[in-house]
This record gives C-alpha cells, sequence and structure tokens, in this order.
C-alpha cells in the first residue's frame, strides 16, 4: 500500500470517527431536549392546576363576603319553609343576593371543569350543603324571575351548580 493510499484510508477513518461522534452527540442533544420538553409539560400542568386552584379559591372568598354570606344565613334561617307570596322585600333581597352569587359561581365553575373535571368535586365538598338547601329554598323566587324576564336561562348557572353538586348529581 502506498503512502498515500495509507493516508486516505487514515483519513476516512478519521471521517467516520467523526461521523459517529457527531451522531452520538446528535443524538444525546435530542435526547436532552426530550426530557427538557417532558420537564415542560410538566411545568405547564403544575401551573394549570395551580391557577385552577386560584379560581376556586377566589370563588370561596366571593361566597364568604359578608353580604352574600348574612343573605344566605336569613334564606336559611328566616325563609325555608315560608310560603314565597309571604316573603318581604328583605327577604326577596337576600334571595335576589344570594341567587346571582351561585350563579356566578357556577358560570365560573362551568368553564373549569372542561379543562378540570374534577375542580367540581374539591368546590363542592365543602359547599353540596349550602347549594342544595338554597336552590331547594329560592326555588320559586328562581321560578318566578324566570318567568318575568321570560328566560329559562335566568340564573342557569345555580342550577347547573345544584345539578353537578357531588351530593346532587342526577
Amino acid at each position: 500500500m502506498t503512502e498515500f493510499e495509507s493516508a486516505s484510508l487514515t483519513l476516512q477513518n478519521r471521517a467516520f470517527a467523526v461521523g459517529v461522534l457527531t451522531l452520538i452527540v446528535g443524538f444525546g442533544v435530542l435526547l436532552v431536549y426530550f426530557f427538557q420538553m417532558r420537564a415542560m409539560q410538566d411545568q405547564l400542568r403544575i401551573s394549570r392546576d395551580s391557577a385552577t386552584f386560584d379560581h376556586v379559591v377566589a370563588l370561596m372568598g366571593f361566597l364568604q363576603t359578608s353580604d352574600i354570606r348574612t343573605a344566605r344565613s336569613r334564606i336559611i334561617k328566616e325563609v325555608k319553609g315560608k310560603a314565597y307570596s309571604n316573603w318581604s322585600k328583605d327577604e326577596l333581597a337576600d334571595a335576589s343576593t344570594v341567587c346571582p352569587s351561585y350563579s356566578a359561581a357556577g358560570y365560573v365553575l362551568m368553564e373549569l371543569v372542561e379543562k378540570e373535571p374534577k375542580v367540581i368535586n374539591a368546590f363542592a365538598a365543602g359547599w353540596s350543603p349550602s347549594i342544595r338547601i338554597c336552590y331547594e329554598i329560592l326555588e320559586p323566587h328562581i321560578l318566578e324571575m324566570r318567568r318575568l324576564a321570560k328566560s329559562d336561562d335566568y340564573w342557569k348557572g345555580f342550577e347547573w351548580l345544584r345539578n353537578h353538586s357531588p351530593a346532587t348529581a342526577r
């Protein structure tokens, strides 16, 4: 073998080694990218779960404001068992505070449940009794307001919330 052929073969071997090394490094880079993508997916999931949790906490805070809590308490303690025609103006005002607050919560949860179905369980675990009792007491008012508005969608979020509360799922 001539010196030229020997040098040429050495160069080919080196080129082949560099090609294999490049392939190994390229595969390693792809592997690193793969694991980075998985880590980013986990971070996005955690971020989404955190945002959902924040929304539920905000809803709970909204429903715990003093005017809504007071109205809800009066509805349960003073209006329960009373004929709708005998409700006072204050009781009607309390009903008109509780219904839209639960309806708003229901509409927000409708959106959250599309992305995270179990969110209703976390929310309703503590609120189911109040939701159920208030809806039962306030149903005549809800029906009257729907009749006056000529719309079955009036306070529909409250109805959805009652229907999707784990204790009242139908």
